[in-house]
């Protein structure tokens, strides 16, 4: 079932909870201008995270969930080119920063582009750095599994 967030231009896939919450697969166009468009309703950025899905041949994804006053928005963006990263989202949430950063740390490695996105490197990307996913397995915490 499809849902709607004031002041989004996107169809969100409504998930079952006991609050309403969407989630919508996006290019890196709109996840840049719904983090414009939540910032200018008043909506605030709640987490910023990525995930490893190479074991399901879907590579790298970067999330973001936003409050709105009707409900969780939560966009995922795949990074076919990881190292091209994803379009920075500070410029519109200061805290996004910090959450890039834990993001990108998480797969031991991070860039910043002259095009203003952030880079994820992964572990086996940097010299020196183990692969992180073959010492601790699949990362429960940061992977829903979807």
């Amino acid at each position: 079932m499809a849902m709607r967030f004031s002041g989004l231009d996107l169809d969100f896939e409504a998930l079952p909870a006991e609050l309403p919450i969407g989630r919508a697969r996006v290019d890196a166009s709109q996840w840049s201008s719904c983090a414009r468009a939540v910032a200018a309703v008043g909506g605030r950025l709640v987490s910023m995270w990525g995930s490893d899905r190479r074991d399901r041949g879907a590579g790298f994804v970067a999330h973001a969930a936003y409050a709105l006053l009707n409900g969780l928005a939560w966009v995922e963006l795949s990074l076919d080119d990881p190292a091209a990263g994803w379009p920075d989202l500070s410029g519109n949430f200061p805290n996004a920063a910090r959450l890039q950063r834990a993001t990108a740390d998480q797969h031991r490695g991070i860039q910043r582009s002259a095009r203003g996105r952030v880079c994820l490197l992964p572990a086996r990307e940097i010299d020196g750095c183990a692969d992180a996913n073959k010492q601790g397995g699949k990362n429960e915490a940061t992977d829903n599994g979807q």
